[in-house]
């Protein structure tokens, strides 16, 4: 029997967040892309405030250990190309690869089906369970040809197998640009959060435990491991980074 490789795509989908939205298709989101992409949008929005705890070289340090540039001065988000219309967005996020940061290269993140806050609270549960999210970055593009694990479909009592059509595919995925430009929408065009983006209070304090770890360990591991890793160090602060989600998905 041949031994089949798993795909790095593949491992960060198995330590990820999923959910099945309401069109058949599963979104992903996991740790480190969201705590990486409040960081980035602290220090590219001087909202230190968020992180009293920590000094702005700080957070700039957290950054330069997970290999991310410097966005202080720099325009994370092409405001100008960047825009917010009824329930559709398409944001250009500068790509976060330093060939790609230094080219000022930028990926098209397009949103759909995005409600503002003041929005009703089942107006959010319907636009989170139908939001569709894609990025033309190529994790994006890998793992939306990929589709949850058994064990993450089972929470949602999916029957169907990888041969069956439609396939349980990935739609949305949640990568470090498309967290950036749902945080930069909530801030600058009053989208909804759902308590999640903007960013918001609870992915605040679950980071700072992230950053602290960092700073002080340096840890150097892919970002599947550590994903596992800092879902089992904030289970034991008795937190759940996703759990804003959680009440607008079921």
């Amino acid at each position: 029997m041949l031994n089949r490789k798993v795909s790095p795509s593949r491992k960060l989908i198995d330590s990820s967040f999923v959910w099945k939205k309401d069109d058949g298709y599963y979104a992903v989101i996991d740790i480190m892309s969201r705590v990486d992409s409040a960081v980035l949008t602290t220090v590219a929005f001087n909202l230190y405030g968020n992180y009293p705890e920590f000094s702005i070289s700080e957070l700039k340090r957290y950054l330069r250990l997970r290999k991310l540039p410097d966005p202080n001065g720099y325009s994370l988000v092409d405001e100008k190309r960047s825009c917010y219309d009824n329930v559709e967005s398409i944001v250009y996020v500068r790509a976060l690869t330093k060939k790609r940061w230094e080219r000022k290269e930028y990926n098209k993140v397009k949103i759909k089906n995005l409600v503002l806050e003041n929005a009703s609270f089942r107006e959010k549960v319907k636009s989170l369970r139908n939001l569709e999210v894609s990025c033309s970055c190529p994790r994006a593009e890998y793992q939306s040809i990929c589709r949850p694990a058994y064990y993450q479909r089972r929470i949602f009592k999916d029957p169907r197998t990888y041969k069956d059509i439609p396939g349980s595919f990935i739609n949305s995925v949640f990568c470090k640009h498309a967290c950036i430009a749902l945080d930069w929408l909530t801030l600058f065009y009053g989208t909804a959060s759902f308590e999640y983006f903007g960013p918001s209070p609870h992915v605040i304090e679950a980071s700072k435990i992230v950053i602290k770890d960092f700073l002080r360990f340096k840890p150097r591991y892919p970002d599947y491991k550590l994903n596992n890793l800092y879902l089992a160090e904030l289970k034991r602060n008795s937190i759940n980074l996703h759990e804003p989600l959680l009440k607008y998905i079921w």
